[in-house]
């Protein structure tokens, strides 16, 4: 009889997360991330998009609207993508399977975005 192993619970020590979308960052950009996520062996975790929860909030409590998807092909992959239209400092939070995976803060800057509706509509 072969081994066998059967995926545990994400494990926040063996899952990784990599990408701009966890870097400090301008207004109007695009910025994602991608999650890794493992079990405490380190076996992908083969789970349902709709367990996934990211959550991306300034202190005001503006809670951004964030797209994710699996990655087809590679278990427990999910790319996480989002725009920003407030500067300030962000949370970001990820939860798997109610399990936090994830938490950790970000600045947003004005930058070229804000000069260009300046210019745009002719406001200072």
């Amino acid at each position: 009889m072969r081994n066998c192993h059967v995926p545990g619970l994400p494990n926040k020590n063996k899952s990784s997360f990599t990408g701009n979308g966890l870097n400090d960052s301008y207004i109007g950009d695009v910025s994602s991330f991608i999650i890794k996520a493992r079990d405490r062996v380190g076996n992908p975790i083969v789970s349902d998009l709709n367990l996934l929860n990211v959550t991306i909030v300034t202190k005001s409590s503006l809670a951004l609207v964030v797209n994710t998807s699996l990655v087809e092909g590679y278990p427990g992959t999910f790319v996480v993508a989002y725009r920003t239209y407030v500067a300030g400092q962000y949370t970001v939070l990820v939860r798997l399977m109610s399990v936090l995976l994830y938490q950790g803060k970000k600045y947003v800057y004005a930058g070229d975005y804000i000069l260009f509706y300046q210019k745009k509509y002719n406001f200072s």
